[in-house]
């Protein structure tokens, strides 16, 4: 159950982060009232790709940490894709690997830490 708290709590704002670290960079920090409206928003798009890497990472929780992670990054990235393209994102080759970050990585970060919560990392 800690594992979904971990989903649930770090994944949505991880993928913000992921997703908007490049804007940041080239046009600076937006102003905070901005930045509120953000984190809701990657809530509600963020949370079901989340529960859903959660799972993957719940269902092979016997096996070794690489294999968890491995699983629970393509299935965040499947559905950070599957996102977007609902979302009418045009698919051209830089934005589909910012978007498959988007996906990946928060799901690594977070398999990390229920690994390390529950003191099985390899």
């Amino acid at each position: 159950m800690k594992r979904f708290l971990v989903f649930t709590a770090l994944f949505s704002p991880l993928a913000l982060l992921v997703y908007v670290t490049p804007l940041v960079i080239h046009e600076g920090v937006p102003k905070l009232d901005f930045v509120m409206f953000l984190i809701g928003f990657a809530y509600v798009l963020a949370i079901v790709p989340g529960w859903v890497a959660a799972c993957a990472d719940w269902v092979l929780s016997a096996k070794p940490f690489y294999l968890r992670a491995i699983a629970s990054m393509a299935v965040a990235a499947v559905m950070a894709q599957l996102v977007a393209w609902y979302l009418g994102n045009p698919m051209v080759r830089s934005e589909m690997i910012a978007v498959t970050l988007t996906g990946a990585i928060p799901a690594a970060v977070c398999s990390w830490l229920s690994a390390q919560q529950f003191g099985r990392a390899a």
